[in-house]
């Protein structure tokens, strides 16, 4: 898809609201990964949070589904 230098974190969250939040840019169209979700699981510990990275030029659309999922929880589903 493109270099890892062009992604950017738009969230830093628990397991469980990081997949909610793939889904949700994934729904709308926007390719996004995940970062350090083995993490805990191969440790056995909470090692950081979950990071969910878009690519750079879908930054500005993530950003907007993200603000109006926090403002309208209910709502947000493109």
């Amino acid at each position: 898809m493109t270099d890892e230098g062009e992604l950017v974190v738009v969230l830093n969250g628990g397991t469980v609201e990081a997949d909610l939040v793939k889904g949700l840019l994934e729904q709308a169209g926007i390719e996004a990964f995940l970062y350090n979700e083995l993490a805990p699981s191969l440790t056995g510990l909470v090692s950081g949070p979950i990071q969910v990275a878009v690519a750079q030029r879908d930054l500005a659309e993530a950003q907007a589904l993200l603000q109006a999922r926090s403002e309208n929880p209910g709502e947000a589903q493109p």
